[in-house]
């Protein structure tokens, strides 16, 4: 059945592409038989219109139309047929890949169009944008093309509007300007989603794919392609499909290695091909140019030997038809032996023409009922396949519903624990009534966050703990949660006020919590890294310690680091025989000074021209040169430097810094 379904639409389409063809050609024809009859403008008119029907097919013959009506437009100093005709000498041009021409004839098109705004005015940018990009002229192609997208958007007209943006994009990606590129191609993608083009959005997608991952975002990346392959696979693009595999294994790897996808190589391999191709089209014209550049002498030698070989050949041929006159004659023996077996036979065949003409006219009735069959055949197939594609429509329906709705607990649920540990951590609050300025710079990659700031006012005495529990979101605010209560548990209970000792008592307290929990210890792998100072406010000095974190120190625009140990809070630090793992650094406090305490999301953070982490380095210079204005400035200017830096990029990590002034 299905064989004779794919035979129906087979036979189907070869009737339509016939159809076509044939009112093409009848175009052709109707508007050539109505030259002989039309004035001189009516003449010039259906040149142009006939210019444009062959510019597919044989764009040298639109040339040559459009030509004639250019001398017309000049002689009689009509500028619009001028115009008009340079319009479709441009356009031939282009299909021939003659750049240059084509640009000059859509400048002087422009002299004229750029006076009257209409419809050719936008389609002669469009064609001077499409141009630049083939001269790699990509940021003359960006200004041009967007005029031209600016109206047919305001037209709504999806379809243009999608190709010019594309287009767009495109030219941004050949200047590696890869965030503008995917501003343009969404924009495409938009576009061909109103127009329901299946083919350019899936053909965007994989574009899209390519951009994020010479951008170096892998992940959105191998999403983008995954949604292309999928809607390739619906609708039986195989091509497509094979193409989108490879790059998703490519974007795979690259994922698994964490570098940036190269595709320069891909590049060249492109542009050697089109050399190649280049090159054997035009082996003939350097060999022709070649004997030009000879003398006289060996010019006249080598028309003797073409002469000689024209020679040989011809003689070649005439023995050649000497054979097929012999051979045609024994043919023409032949068959009047046959006319004459025929006219016995002619007496025979007119008794049975009548039985014939009866088997013909069954077979016509048999082959309509046929032929009917067939459609009420694939009438009925398609109404299955609509009730079978209405059926999985509803379980979509009802499945988007249940998903939507899991999903509404779910963020119930991260708003609840959210507004947890906003009760349970202390407020910044806290840190401004006992210094001069001070801020707090939070910035979770989920809604709540593994780092947290933990703040107590003893007599005279100011302990400040920044951490950065294992993990972010939901898991890493439950350590924060369980280390708060541990600190609350060791300095306002145990009254411990070392900074050293209280990080060792810390992971200590953690190891016994787990074992009450009846965990095994060794396969326990959270905790945090932190930094912890006490500030005497009676004797203006400071206590430090840290957990692989460090704290800054701003005095009179120089920047001083002490640096935290080389271990971490967790379960594993009573294994460890390291006597010292922890150790307090005294610091003598003056007024003015700038103490700042982080953790490590910011510097993680990949994002700038080149898609690379922030590093310790900058973080350094940035704190340095940011410390001289006033602290409410500072948190100010670290959120803005955040955004700028990680650009369309995904939060690594959660970010949190904390600065005091004395």
């Amino acid at each position: 059945m299905r064989l004779i379904y794919f035979a129906f639409l087979t036979f189907t389409f070869i009737i339509s592409s016939c159809f076509f063809t044939t009112l093409y050609a009848q175009n052709i024809s109707q508007l050539e038989s109505q030259l002989q009859q039309a004035s001189e403008i009516e003449k010039a008119n259906i040149q142009l219109q006939l210019g444009h029907l062959h510019l597919n097919r044989d764009p040298e013959r639109s040339i040559s139309l459009a030509n004639k009506v250019l001398k017309f437009g000049v002689t009689t100093n009509n500028y619009e047929l001028q115009a008009n005709a340079r319009l479709i000498i441009a356009h031939a041009s282009f299909k021939k890949k003659e750049y240059e021409k084509a640009y000059i004839n859509t400048e002087k098109a422009d002299n004229y169009l750029k006076n009257q705004k209409s419809e050719n005015y936008y389609i002669n940018k469009e064609l001077q944008g499409n141009i630049s990009f083939e001269l790699g002229k990509f940021k003359t192609s960006i200004k041009q093309l967007k005029e031209t997208y600016s109206f047919y958007n305001k037209k709504n007209d999806s379809k243009n509007s999608g190709f010019v943006a594309s287009k767009i994009g495109s030219a941004y990606e050949e200047l590696t300007n890869y965030n503008s590129a995917i501003i343009w191609h969404k924009k495409a993608l938009s576009h061909f989603k109103k127009s329901k083009n299946i083919r350019e959005i899936i053909l965007t997608k994989s574009i899209l794919g390519g951009v994020y991952g010479n951008y170096g975002n892998y992940s959105i990346a191998k999403k983008t392609l995954i949604e292309a392959l999928n809607l390739a696979k619906k609708n039986n693009y195989d091509k497509e499909v094979i193409k989108l595999n490879e790059r998703i294994r490519i974007i795979s790897k690259n994922i698994d290695e964490d570098k940036l996808s190269t595709t320069e190589f891909e590049k060249k391999q492109v542009k050697e091909q089109k050399e190649l191709l280049s090159k054997f089209s035009n082996q003939r014209t350097k060999s022709l140019e070649e004997i030009e550049k000879l003398n006289k002498k060996n010019q006249l030698i080598e028309l003797k030997i073409r002469v000689q070989q024209d020679e040989y050949e011809k003689k070649l041929l005439s023995e050649q038809m000497s054979k097929l006159m012999i051979e045609e004659a024994l043919k023409q023996e032949q068959l009047e032996k046959q006319n004459l077996k025929l006219a016995l036979e002619n007496e025979r065949l007119l008794s049975e023409k009548k039985s014939v003409e009866n088997q013909r006219l069954f077979i016509s009735l048999t082959s309509l009922i046929l032929v009917v069959i067939l459609i009420l055949l694939a009438l009925i197939i398609k109404s299955r396949s609509n009730r079978k594609l209405a059926q999985k429509n509803r379980e979509i329906k009802l499945q988007k519903a249940e998903i939507e709705k899991k999903q509404e607990h779910i963020n119930q649920s991260i708003m609840y624990a959210t507004k947890i540990q906003e009760a349970i951590l202390p407020s910044s609050y806290k840190l401004l009534n006992n210094f001069n300025g001070a801020f707090i710079y939070l910035n979770p990659k989920d809604q709540v966050s593994g780092d947290f700031v933990w703040v107590h006012q003893g007599k005279n005495k100011v302990f400040l703990c920044v951490a950065d529990c294992t993990g972010h979101g939901v898991p890493g605010a439950f350590m924060s949660i369980i280390f708060n209560n541990i600190l609350d548990e060791i300095i306002k209970k145990e009254k411990i006020e070392d900074p050293h000792k209280i990080l060792e008592r810390s992971a200590s307290l953690l190891s016994e919590k787990v074992k009450e929990q009846g965990q095994n210890l060794s396969k326990f792998k959270d905790g945090m890294d932190a930094a912890f100072i006490t500030i005497d406010l009676e004797n203006s000095k400071a206590y430090f310690s840290g957990a692989k974190n460090s704290l800054y120190l701003i005095r009179n625009q120089e920047l001083n680091e002490f640096k935290g140990s080389k271990y971490s809070i967790d379960t594993t630090l009573k294994q460890i025989s390291d006597s010292t793992k922890f150790s307090d650094t005294e610091i003598e406090l003056i007024k003015s000074d700038q103490l700042y305490l982080f953790t490590d999301g910011f510097m993680d953070q990949k994002g700038g021209d080149k898609n690379t982490k922030f590093y310790r380095k900058n973080f350094k210079e940035f704190i340095l040169s940011n410390s001289k204005f006033s602290m409410k400035e500072q948190k100010k200017q670290i959120e803005t430097k955040f955004e700028e830096w990680k650009g369309a990029n995904e939060q690594i990590d959660d970010c949190l810094i904390v600065g005091i002034k004395i």
